[in-house]
């Protein structure tokens, strides 16, 4: 059901961000723009965003669903390492939604891609093997200089396109967004966290939307303490975002909200 923007409609899950259209800014010819940056990600109603390591526990099938209606609009789904190496995990949408990609003018899959640190990519993931991922989906591992190099070539020889930054850390996320636009022609990214690549995303300025799927559910544990965006940063940052819809749906008791960037 939608509640907002009203008047309130009676909607089946299918149909909630089915058409959904973002701004494709690096399409738009001007070398200043950066891709339109959304988060998607789901939360306890007490905040956290994982059970032991994995977000998959939290969400139910209509969350699942809705969230293959956000990648079906999107260029490419972007992770960090440490959210692959928690679960096992695809990027891609399915079959009945690839042809909708491509009757919008998309690729057939959404562009998937990892951020690497200085660790090494946990290569035995599904992701990371052909036979893992939909058909014609290709995998991009952007890379700073601390990644170690004979993972990256492993991951080359699994078919992944290796992309170098400049920094030693964690790619910085101006760097990810100009290379995903510059390289592969992204204008539209879909954020999958974790909380430390969120964190890192919205200090650096450049998301524009959130999508939040609320669940009824509260996880009381000592272990399970991340949220939706975790910074290093000792000061404070406030970024204020505008409510741009609400749906709901009576079965699972889930609220799926959406922001945009005031």
């Amino acid at each position: 059901m939608r509640l907002y923007p009203g008047p309130p409609e009676e909607l089946s899950a299918e149909l909630v961000h089915a058409d959904l259209e973002f701004p494709g800014l690096a399409r738009s010819g001007n070398p200043a723009e950066v891709p339109h940056v959304a988060i998607n990600m789901v939360s306890t109603l007490d905040g956290k965003v994982s059970t032991g390591g994995k977000a998959s526990p939290i969400g139910s099938r209509v969350d699942r669903l809705i969230m293959s209606n956000l990648r079906c609009a999107v260029d490419a789904v972007v992770v960090g390492a440490g959210t692959v190496r928690a679960e096992e995990m695809n990027l891609t949408v399915p079959d009945e939604l690839s042809e909708k990609r491509k009757a919008k003018g998309l690729s057939e899959q959404p562009l998937g891609v990892i951020l690497a640190g200085s660790g090494e990519l946990p290569l035995r993931r599904r992701i990371f093997r052909p036979e893992g991922r939909r058909r014609n989906q290709r995998l991009v591992i952007v890379a700073g200089q601390a990644t170690p190099g004979k993972t990256l070539r492993e991951a080359s020889n699994l078919g992944a396109r290796v992309v170098h930054t400049r920094g030693s850390g964690m790619p910085e996320p101006r760097e990810v967004l100009e290379l995903l636009k510059d390289l592969l022609n992204v204008g539209t990214v879909l954020l999958e966290g974790g909380p430390s690549v969120n964190g890192s995303f919205l200090s650096s300025g450049v998301v524009d939307e959130l999508f939040l799927t609320l669940s009824p559910k509260i996880f009381l544990s000592s272990r399970d303490k991340l949220s939706l965006a975790a910074s290093h940063k000792a000061e404070l940052e406030i970024t204020d975002f505008d409510i741009a819809s609400v749906h709901s749906s009576p079965k699972t008791g889930e609220l799926y909200l959406r922001y945009a960037k005031r």
